[in-house]
């Protein structure tokens, strides 16, 4: 049995939905699913009755990098990962971060002397 995918990496904005089609290939139905988002929510926990494309979809809240973690297990205990990384866009900084303006507080202005 194994799962995969087309995506290594897939991305959304924060409160949007990431959308994410695995594969499962071989072994027995019925599968179960377990997605461990890396963002500190409970994992989902799906059924599957037979191989195929599954769409699994998560709502991240905030900005970053996440790890996904994906475990299929099929009815006579086989099972198999798959590491993904999903990025969620923040948005955009007109900052250093430090907090200070790029333009280091000048109205545009020239301060060479």
């Amino acid at each position: 049995m194994s799962v995969t995918s087309n995506f290594a990496k897939r991305g959304a904005n924060p409160d949007e939905t990431l959308t994410w089609p695995i594969i499962i290939s071989g072994g027995s139905g019925p599968y179960a699913i377990s997605v461990d988002w890396g963002d500190g929510t409970t994992a989902d926990l799906l059924s599957q009755a037979f191989p195929g494309v599954v769409d699994l979809s998560h709502i991240f809240k905030s900005a970053g990098i996440y790890n996904v973690v994906v475990k299929v297990s099929d009815s006579s205990g086989a099972a198999s990962f798959l590491q993904l990384v999903a990025v969620v866009n923040g948005p955009l900084s007109q900052t250093n971060s430090d907090g200070s303006p790029i333009n280091g507080g000048t109205s545009g202005e020239d301060d060479t002397v």
